[in-house]
């Protein structure tokens, strides 16, 4: 067995904790999984014969994050185990089973009983989603423990852990109204030792001032009502730069939002000094991808290089009346795309644009030429948080679409990554 991990000063607090509701609160690089999946092992081999249940926002979340952090795991404390990922089960050999399921649609968590539910990522639900989620997985825990444990444990117990994500589930019920046997466990970046000494300087460099408090302290940052892209300004993030001056990067790069009768896109140049992205032009109001692709046409026709940042969701038919999709039509027009399988997070992309705006150095590289790109400016100072946490949409004013065309580019060339961490094991003997 390799040599156990020590558990940081939060971590420990959250292994040993015998409430209730157990919520693990911390900035990125905390050890909020870590503490988890030590807590969730820990608890299977105590409880051999009791059923345990790990949730997540999503299916891709548990297999592409999940999975891969604890099968190392289990190696390393030398278990024998089977993995069913078409079931999502996780059999250990004289040790029972863990379910994983997702809380994207918290009707579904029904039809089972576990001991313990261990939850994971919470906050970024909305609010009427992790509630839901929240009281369906209470009302699965009814298993009592098969075996009498040998310290004091009410007979179910829930765990989360989660960074927090403005005023929400999390803090209503954990810090502003905590029913008896609620625990909040709040833990900063700098308090995981494992950390490179430059993890906290790059996410200084990479997020806005106003989210360090969330994401570097796990303090809850208060979000509703408040402008999306509140670190625009209209004044500091300008440029005179259009689409034909000198001295700048030749190729075009199109951030592009589908709709039915109102197609948006946002025009970037890059400035090839900073190799920062330069907002140049803009275009609106275009029917359907046939209008958009005659427009891009033009500016190639005039000799102008184009790459198109499209919105993903353009591979299922929505802006045109057409068997051919919104992105077989772009390429079909022999216009590279530079887009992913699915569109980014909505709350990443935001982070993305806000970072590049003024990140926490107070660094602006991202700028926008405003009389080239009169309604992106109007949008980007109009749009507001609703108080589901979603971005304001306003089908009147589609204030969204250039917001979210120009989030696609700069979320692709210079978004910002979540890091990922390698594994590690405590002694759970």
């Amino acid at each position: 067995m390799p040599e156990p991990t020590k558990l940081t000063p939060p971590q420990s607090r959250f292994f040993i904790s015998s409430n209730f509701a157990t919520a693990f609160v911390g900035g990125f690089g905390s050890g909020k999984s870590e503490g988890l999946f030590n807590r969730m092992l820990t608890t299977k081999l105590m409880f051999p014969q009791n059923d345990l249940g790990y949730f997540a926002p999503s299916y891709t979340l548990i297999r592409d994050i999940a999975y891969p952090r604890l099968e190392p795991m289990l190696e390393a404390l030398d278990l024998d185990f089977t993995l069913n990922r078409s079931e999502n089960v996780l059999k250990i050999k004289n040790a029972g089973k863990i379910l994983f399921r997702t809380m994207d649609n918290p009707a579904k968590i029904v039809g089972f009983e576990i001991m313990d539910g261990f939850i994971d990522e919470l906050d970024t639900l909305s609010y009427t989603n992790a509630k839901d989620s929240w009281e369906k997985i209470i009302a699965r825990c009814r298993q009592k423990p098969r075996n009498p444990p040998a310290y004091k444990r009410p007979p179910n117990q829930l765990f989360v852990g989660t960074t927090p994500e403005g005023y929400k589930f999390v803090w209503k019920m954990w810090e502003s109204e905590p029913p008896p046997g609620y625990q909040l466990i709040r833990a900063k970046t700098e308090s995981n030792p494992h950390l490179s000494p430059e993890y906290i300087e790059n996410l200084r460099n990479t997020y806005p001032a106003e989210l360090i408090e969330a994401y570097l302290n796990g303090e809850f940052v208060n979000l509703n009502g408040k402008a999306v892209y509140f670190c625009f300004s209209r004044t500091e993030n300008a440029t005179d730069h259009t689409m034909t001056s000198q001295g700048m990067d030749q190729t075009l790069h199109v951030g592009a939002d589908f709709n039915v009768r109102n197609m948006s896109a946002v025009i970037h140049r890059i400035e090839p000094t900073t190799g920062h992205p330069l907002a140049v032009s803009e275009l609106t109001k275009l029917r359907d991808t046939p209008d958009l692709i005659q427009a891009l046409n033009k500016l190639r026709d005039a000799g102008q290089e184009i790459i198109v940042y499209p919105d993903a969701s353009g591979d299922s038919n929505r802006s045109i009346d057409a068997n051919a999709s919104d992105l077989k039509l772009l390429r079909d027009a022999k216009f590279p795309l530079r887009n992913p399988h699915s569109n980014p997070s909505v709350k990443d992309r935001v982070n993305s644009m806000n970072g590049m705006f003024k990140n926490a150095n107070g660094e602006r590289r991202y700028l926008i030429n405003h009389k080239e790109c009169p309604q992106y400016t109007d949008a980007l100072e109009k749009q507001v948080w609703l108080p589901n946490g979603s971005p304001e949409k306003d089908p009147n004013t589609n204030i969204d679409d250039l917001n979210d065309g120009a989030g696609y580019f700069i979320h692709n060339k210079f978004g910002v990554d979540r890091p990922t961490f390698s594994t590690s094991s405590v002694s759970l003997y």
